[in-house]
């Protein structure tokens, strides 16, 4: 039974994890998370985590003998446990496993420093170490002519964007070659870092891909920069009299410079000029040495620091300014702050400098070395700071206690302007889980890379680990841009549709359009994918059912007798139906004497679907066929269409004839006095084509009907 006392520190440290975990926001979302399937022998963990220009993303797993990756299988025949190949695999960013390639060297050799980039056209770029023999999607890359075939050298290859090695490189010399960073520049071009060991006595050789050499005694760094054709556009190198000189980090910031950060107890040479040279402290004590370069390869500032701090992340934006983690294990000097860690402790802390490394802000925290370092891992986001690191046990960090209890669990949080602690989530899993690296899609959503055993549980998902598996994480903390199409709609006739405006790109499926809107017109399914200066994507679609109704529901202007009918009908699908006759329904019956001799238009207006359609017609009533009077009577003629003449049988006595055009003008006139019924043929070949009015008098009788010529 446990005593009060433990009963008290027990609700405490639940009230203090309770407290802590109040701060985890709804809109933090593991949206999924991917392992490796199986890894036998030995797996050395993931090396590079790298977001390509489709927002894709490129894993570089290391292994040893074999790897089974989702649909792929890799395997190779080697004896020695530690022996380490790669599989590089592309990933959609809502973790669909697209495809993997192989990276591996001779039976028993390595490949170590993996790193995958890409450019804005989709290529991408490898570069690693290998030992003797390397092979990469069918390419072979074999060692330099140096002396030693089991030392390192390095080489960087460009695939297309379909996987095909377009170029190889190779630095290679008479010592081990290390690869100390590789990016692709805003610029797209590519930059590396390489250092190469010297101990201050024997003459060393170093060749760079054939375009340039040096020899050299002490240990050298170098900067190169290339252009995506593989060609050597400058090299600098940097020299220093100290031979335990450390390489930490190779940075291409967002404010197009080149940055590099080692720890050094004695001077450093740029060429034959000595840029910086150590204050005067005891021997061997080591300084953090910051140096800044232009894209053209000029030397822009350098200096040294005695914080005692060792620099594990490093990201500089726009301004300059910089975002950094590191470790310490006695004594730190950090914003006139002296940070002690302890017996048998470590100091981890990451925060945030100007452009002269002079510190703004930091967070702590301090850890017993013998559980393990926590090492932040750091990703900068306009102002903010996005961290990731391994925890074990009670620890307290930004203003929080955290209780991990006796698994290792990864802490991935967001610190505001100033370090404050805004929001954090934790990782979960049935033992052991590490954080291996952070980075960011280019829509700043999160990757998280990293290693487990067990069972891991992100979000949905929960991943099933082989003796220790890495795993990829995705953590949402943006919400996915809105390219604002909206619902599936109904439009008559056609509509403009409008994508969110103001990006860097857009694409429509109808393989044409590349602006924010389009002109639909039919009925379909409309897609636009479309992305801002980072190449965040984002795909939106919608169906748009378009109603195109005749233009004319009526037909053209007619003409019926006075005896006649006409039948009006709607012949198209409709909701709602009314006629200015006051019917309702899809036809109408017209009567000619209803309508009375004369010109007459009818209205017709329906709602169909979201159209709504209005037409009318011209009817023109007229007598009937012959001559017609009041009382019905009828006085004969033909033909009726005629070219030149017609005949007319007209009643004895006196009838007067006449031909008046469509405006009631009277045209011609003709006079008969007969003594008997009979026909009189009229000439009309004057008249023009077109409808003409025929009228009879005869008597006290009027005859009038239509007559029209050809």
């Amino acid at each position: 039974m446990k005593s009060s006392g433990q009963v008290r520190h027990l609700i405490l440290a639940c009230f203090s994890l309770i407290s802590a975990m109040s701060m985890n926001a709804q809109d933090w979302q593991w949206k999924w998370g991917a392992p490796t399937d199986k890894s036998f022998r030995y797996t050395n963990g993931i090396q590079s985590l790298g977001t390509d220009y489709a927002n894709r993303f490129c894993v570089a797993y290391s292994y040893n003998d074999s790897l089974f990756l989702h649909d792929t299988v890799f395997g190779h025949n080697t004896t020695n446990p530690y022996t380490s190949n790669v599989a590089l695999a592309l990933y959609r960013n809502d973790g669909t496993f697209l495809r993997a390639i192989d990276l591996f060297s001779n039976a028993n050799g390595n490949i170590w420093q993996t790193y995958s980039r890409t450019d804005s056209s989709g290529n991408m770029y490898i570069a690693c170490e290998f030992q003797v023999r390397a092979f990469l999607n069918g390419a072979i890359i074999n060692h330099g002519p140096g002396p030693y075939t089991e030392t390192p050298d390095i080489f960087i290859a460009k695939l297309g964007t379909d996987m095909v090695v377009e170029w190889v490189k190779v630095i290679w010399g008479s010592t081990q070659a290390t690869l100390a960073g590789f990016e692709v520049g805003n610029d797209q071009q590519i930059y590396l870092a390489t250092s190469h060991y010297g101990n201050g006595g024997a003459s060393e050789y170093v060749n760079y891909f054939g375009a340039d050499s040096t020899y050299y005694h002490s240990t050298i760094y170098s900067i190169l920069k290339i252009n995506p054709q593989g060609n050597l556009l400058w090299r600098k190198e940097i020299g220093t009299e100290n031979v335990s000189a450390n390489f930490l980090r190779f940075v291409t910031g967002q404010d197009g410079k080149i940055y590099h950060v080692s720890t050094t107890a004695g001077a450093y040479h740029i060429g034959p000029d000595t840029v910086l040279v150590p204050p005067g402290h005891p021997q061997n004590t080591q300084f953090l040495c910051l140096l800044s370069f232009n894209t053209d390869g000029d030397f822009l500032h350098g200096q040294m620091i005695d914080n005692r701090l060792n620099i594990t992340d490093l990201k500089v934006d726009q301004a300059g300014e910089m975002y950094f983690s590191g470790i310490y294990w006695d004594t730190a000097y950090v914003a006139n702050d002296t940070l002690v860690a302890g017996p048998d402790s470590t100091g981890s802390l990451l925060g945030k400098t100007d452009s002269n490394f002079n510190v703004l802000w930091y967070q702590d925290v301090k850890a017993k070395a013998s559980l393990g370092t926590p090492v932040f891992h750091i990703v900068p986001d306009a102002g903010d700071l996005y961290f990731a690191a391994t925890f074990i046990r009670t620890f307290q960090f930004a203003g929080q206690t955290f209780h991990f209890g006796n698994s290792r669990k990864p802490l991935i949080g967001k610190l505001l302007p100033g370090g404050i602690l805004e929001n954090f989530t934790v990782g979960q899993s049935s033992s052991d889980m590490y954080a291996y690296d952070l980075t960011a899609d280019n829509c700043r959503n999160l990757l998280l890379t990293g290693m487990f055993t067990g069972k891991a549980f992100l979000g949905k998902d929960t991943l099933h680990g082989y003796l220790q598996s890495e795993f990829i994480g995705f953590l949402q903390v943006h919400p996915p841009p809105d390219p604002g199409l909206g619902n599936d709609t109904a439009v008559c006739r056609q509509l403009v549709l409008h994508a969110a405006p103001g990006l860097s790109y857009y694409s429509w499926n109808n393989g044409i359009s590349t602006t924010d809107s389009i002109v639909v017109s039919a009925t379909g399914w409309y897609s636009v994918t479309m992305h801002n200066e980072n190449y965040c994507w984002a795909t939106d679609s919608v169906f748009v059912t378009v109603t195109t109704p005749p233009e004319k529901l009526l037909g053209s202007d007619t003409s019926i007798y006075r005896r006649d009918s006409l039948m009006l009908k709607v012949t198209v699908p409709y909701d709602r139906c009314l006629w200015s006759t006051g019917d309702t329904t899809a036809s109408v019956y017209l009567h000619g004497a209803d309508l009375g001799v004369g010109d007459h238009t009818i209205f017709v207006s329906i709602d169909t679907g979201p159209c709504e359609v209005a037409d009318s017609i011209h009817i023109a009533v007229t007598w009937s066929p012959g001559l017609e009077d009041q009382a019905g009577e009828t006085c004969k003629f033909y033909p009726n269409p005629f070219r030149d003449n017609i005949s007319i049988l007209l009643p004895q006595g006196s009838n007067q004839v006449s031909i008046s055009g469509p405006d009631g003008k009277q045209l011609l006139t003709f006079s008969f006095n007969n003594q008997t019924s009979q026909y009189h043929e009229i000439g009309l070949s004057s008249l023009p084509g077109g409808m003409f009015f025929l009228q009879v008098v005869s008597g006290q009788k009027v005859y009038v009907g239509k007559l029209v010529k050809q």
